[in-house]
């Protein structure tokens, strides 16, 4: 249990910075009714570490179908939802609050999956030997910075793009000439196009997924994959 309280503490930590910080953040965003959207998406880290314990788990045993699964349901309750959710409030409520209500759809895909992982969870456990009081190993760190390293080093670039995106392409289509609404219209276009890039990332992140329980094992593995990771990322496309 000390992984999940380590996940949790980190969660808390990142929900109470956001929170607190909504309002400046969306300022800078150069919206200031982004702020209740902003609020809304920081839950999410009250529920990710219970989601990152049972997947944790079932990765660490090799039954990464269960992973698999609970992803695409997460993700099928939250694109119906945000489907709903956006029909509903283009016709009959403010623009805003699509941003909102899409974070609680969001919210409610993690929630289905954890309770799902929770089901399996306890029909599994009986054929491992857990512990709740069970020590970290001195490898903790070691594995899960390798395990971050492998899974997400793409990803995350692709994640900081956006946050740039987000703090500066408005005000930067606002100083090119385009009005404020214009300059936003403009960027929920551009948007689109991040879907494509994220086909390829999900891909080539779960395929990184399924392989970190085998590369925890060999030293000389996990530096091979980190080489390869670092090569196909690099390379001239």
């Amino acid at each position: 249990m000390g992984g999940f309280y380590w996940l949790f503490g980190l969660g808390f930590i990142i929900f109470l910075g956001i929170w607190l910080s909504s309002d400046f953040l969306s300022s800078v965003m150069g919206d200031a009714s982004l702020a209740p959207s902003i609020k809304a998406a920081s839950l999410m880290f009250l529920i990710i570490p219970f989601t990152a314990l049972f997947r944790g788990f079932f990765q660490s045993v090799h039954l990464t179908e269960y992973v698999a699964i609970s992803q695409v349901v997460e993700q099928m309750v939250r694109v119906f939802g945000i489907i709903i959710v956006t029909i509903v409030a283009v016709n009959h409520l403010p623009i805003y609050s699509i941003g909102v209500l899409t974070s609680i759809a969001t919210i409610i895909g993690a929630v289905i999956a954890g309770l799902w992982l929770t089901l399996m969870f306890r029909r599994k456990k009986t054929a491992y030997k857990l512990s709740k009081h069970q020590k970290l190993k001195g490898t903790f760190v070691q594995s899960l910075l390798i395990g971050i390293a492998v899974y997400s080093i793409t990803y995350v670039l692709h994640l900081v793009l956006q946050v740039v995106d987000v703090f500066s392409l408005v005000d930067l289509l606002r100083k090119y000439g385009l009005a404020f609404e214009e300059a936003k219209i403009a960027k929920g276009v551009f948007d689109r196009s991040h879907s494509m890039v994220q086909l390829g990332l999900v891909i080539g992140s779960s395929l990184a997924l399924a392989l970190i329980p085998a590369l925890n094992k060999d030293l000389n593995q996990q530096l091979l994959a980190l080489k390869w990771t670092f090569y196909y990322h690099y390379l001239p496309h």
